[in-house]
């Protein structure tokens, strides 16, 4: 079972800050999970930001990439992301560490959106 982290007020603030921009974003849906937000394009999840509490560390996010993303490799050079055994996980995780970092957990938040599956017409 994965560990759970109690958030600071600054990771609550920096989540609330996170969640209202993806919640604008075309297409984009949101659900309650386990003491996160889940965001996602169509059915697929692509993004969590906690609520209540965090995954791995007490000032992560979460986004998804799928093994065929063009972007893992780039995920692998960024210090901030934490992603244990990139050979079966999808999910990728996102440390913060100032405010400055919310502009690049955004841009992860992107790629893993461009990287959901779209609805098919």
């Amino acid at each position: 079972m994965p560990r759970f982290h109690k958030l600071s007020p600054e990771m609550e603030r920096w989540s609330a800050v996170l969640a209202e921009e993806l919640a604008e974003w075309p297409g984009v849906t949101t659900k309650p999970m386990f003491g996160f937000t889940g965001f996602y394009r169509s059915k697929t999840m692509f993004a969590a930001v906690p609520k209540s509490r965090a995954l791995g560390n007490a000032n992560s996010v979460i986004f998804k990439l799928p093994p065929t993303s063009k972007w893992r490799d780039g995920a692998i050079k960024d210090s901030r992301i934490h992603p244990g055994n990139m050979d079966t996980h999808k999910w990728f995780p996102f440390e913060i560490g100032s405010e400055s970092d919310l502009r690049d957990a955004l841009l992860w938040f992107e790629r893993a959106f461009q990287s959901a599956k779209s609805p098919r017409k």
